[in-house]
Order: structure tokens, then C-alpha cells, then sequence
């Protein structure tokens, strides 16, 4: 027995209209504003530790391979505690929320993250999943 499920205009531009809400959202992970804000709240606080091109010293790598090992996969919640809640380790939490997202933002973008609609903490946005490796 073969069954048929018919297929109206509004059924197809529904689905493509879904779709294209997907995309949206996939397009970008924070301001350009903010990522270039983020990068003198990441040289003010965090480049003594993980260095100036993230590349880690005192402090894991916050790029490229390592990066992806540590973040790659998982939600971006685990990016913004780190940052929000538990550095700097001798301070931890004392960076203003603000600038935390900012600095957030400016790791993404050196990681090969697009722009887009800004970065916030809330739920909806620290629940997207970080990509597993570099985008292309």
C-alpha cells in the first residue's frame, strides 16, 4: 500500500520559511563591535596568562586546535562560565559581565567565528552549540 501526502504551497513555504529561520540564527555569533571591544578587555585581562594571540602561557590556549578540543562540540554556556565566572583565577568572576561578553566574542572571532546579531547571556544564545573545528 503507498500513501500520498499531498503537498500545498503553503506546506513548502512553510518548511523553506523554517529553514531560512535556521540560517539566521547560524549566520553569526556575536558583533563586529564587540569582538573588537573584546580584544582590549582580552589584552587588558587575559593576554598575561593566555598570551597575546591566545596561544596560551601561563594559561591554556584559547585558539586554534586546542581550542577546538577544549570547546569544539559543546555549548557555548562552558565558554562564558569560564570567562564570566571563574577568571581571572586570582579574581575569579571580578570581570564585569559587559566586558565579559565582549571578550567572549573577540575568542570567537579568532577562532574563525562569524559576525552577526550581538552576542548575550542569555539562554538562547549560550545554548548553540560551538562548532567541533574551525569553519572553513
Amino acid at each position: 500500500m503507498r500513501f500520498s501526502v499531498p503537498v500545498t504551497g503553503m506546506t513548502v513555504f512553510l518548511l523553506l520559511g523554517s529553514a531560512r529561520v535556521g540560517a539566521a540564527q547560524d549566520t553569526g555569533w556575536y558583533s563586529a563591535a564587540q569582538a573588537d571591544s573584546g580584544a582590549d578587555g582580552y589584552f587588558h585581562r587575559c593576554a598575561a596568562c593566555h598570551a597575546l594571540h591566545l596561544e596560551g602561557h601561563k594559561g591554556p590556549a584559547l585558539s586554534g586546535s586546542r581550542f577546538y578540543s577544549h570547546f569544539g562540540g559543546k555549548k557555548l554556556s562552558k565558554l562564558w562560565v569560564e570567562t564570566s565566572e571563574k577568571m581571572p583565577t586570582n579574581a575569579p568572576g571580578s570581570i564585569p559581565k559587559g566586558e565579559a561578553v565582549n571578550i567572549v566574542a573577540y575568542v570567537l572571532r579568532y577562532n574563525g567565528l562569524p559576525a552577526g546579531a550581538p552576542l548575550s547571556a542569555d539562554a538562547a544564545n549560550l545554548d548553540r552549540v560551538l562548532p567541533s573545528k574551525p569553519p572553513r
